[in-house]
C-alpha cells in the first residue's frame, strides 16, 4: 500500500512472518508468477485524497479478499489479474473487529487457467475453512504480492502470533524476498493436508512501519473471519 499509517489496535489473531532464508532477492523480491492470476492488484482511491494500491485474493467470480487496513479509508477500488483488463468495484466491506475485508465486483472476473500448478495461476482461490486452524510457528507459507506492474511470490516463515494486531519486527528476515508497500493485502497460502489455502492477509508491516526495511509482515487470519465473510459474500 502506498500511504503508511497506523491501524487500530483490534482484538484478532494475527501472524508474524519472515521472508524466506533461501534464495535471496533484491527488497522488494521472489519469484514471479505469471498473469492473469487470482492473486490480484488493487487500485484504491482514498476518500482522503490520493491513491494507493494493495493485493488481494480472488476468491470468486465477484469477490476479491484483501486487507482491512486497505479498504478503511475508501469506497471505490478497481481490480486487475496483471493481463491489462480492469473491473470496477461497487461495494466495499470491512469493520475495525475483523482483520481482513472484501471487495464486490459486479462484472464477472474470469478465473485464471495458467498452466502451471501454482494455486494463483489455476482458478479461483481457496480460502481456509472456519476448522482450519492457522499455520503454526515455524511453518513456511507461500506469500503472493504486486511490485508495481509484476506479481511476486516469496517464501514466509510464521515467527509469532498474538491476539492484537500489532508486532514487534521480526527478526533474521533479510535473507530472502522482502515485502513491500503494494504488498498489503496479499494473500498467505497455507498447505492444508495438499490442499493450498489462502490461510491468512498481509496488512501492516511490523513496527517499525516500513517493511522494505525489516522484510516482515503482519497477517490477518481468515478461519477466524470465516462467519464475516460469508455473512457479506455468501462464500
Amino acid at each position: 500500500m502506498r500511504k503508511i499509517r497506523n491501524a487500530a489496535v483490534a482484538v484478532g489473531t494475527a501472524v508474524a512472518l519472515c521472508a524466506g532464508i533461501t534464495n535471496a532477492h533484491a527488497i522488494i523480491g521472489g519469484t514471479p508468477v505469471p498473469t492473469p492470476s487470482a492473486a490480484v492488484r488493487l487500485h484504491f482511491s482514498d476518500t482522503g485524497g490520493g491513491d494507493f494500491y494493495c493485493s488481494g485474493a480472488l476468491i470468486s467470480p465477484n469477490w476479491v479478499l484483501t486487507s482491512r487496513d486497505c479498504a478503511s479509508y475508501t469506497d471505490a477500488a478497481t481490480v486487475d489479474r496483471g493481463d491489462g483488463v480492469t473491473y470496477k468495484s461497487d461495494a466495499i466491506y470491512w469493520e475495525i473487529s475483523v482483520l481482513v475485508a472484501v471487495v464486490h465486483i459486479p462484472q464477472a472476473i474470469p478465473a485464471p487457467t495458467g498452466s502451471t500448478s501454482d494455486p494463483a495461476t489455476n482458478g479461483y482461490m481457496v480460502m481456509a475453512d472456519k476448522s482450519d486452524p492457522l499455520p503454526k510457528v515455524g511453518d513456511v507459507d507461500t506469500t503472493y504480492g504486486w511490485d508495481g506492474n509484476a506479481l511476486n511470490k516469496i517464501n514466509v516463515r510464521v515467527t509469532d502470533y498474538s491476539s492484537q494486531t500489532l508486532f514487534a519486527t521480526a527478526s533474521g528476515c533479510k535473507n530472502g524476498g522482502c515485502m513491500g508497500s503494494d504488498d498489503w493485502g496479499g494473500p498467505v497460502v497455507h498447505n492444508y493436508n495438499g490442499k493450498p489455502k489462502v490461510a491468512a492477509v498481509t496488512w501492516q508491516p511490523s513496527s517499525p512501519y516500513d517493511d522494505r526495511v525489516n522484510c516482515s509482515e503482519n497477517a490477518g487470519g481468515v478461519s477466524e473471519a470465516r462467519d464475516w465473510i460469508k455473512a457479506k459474500t455468501g462464500l
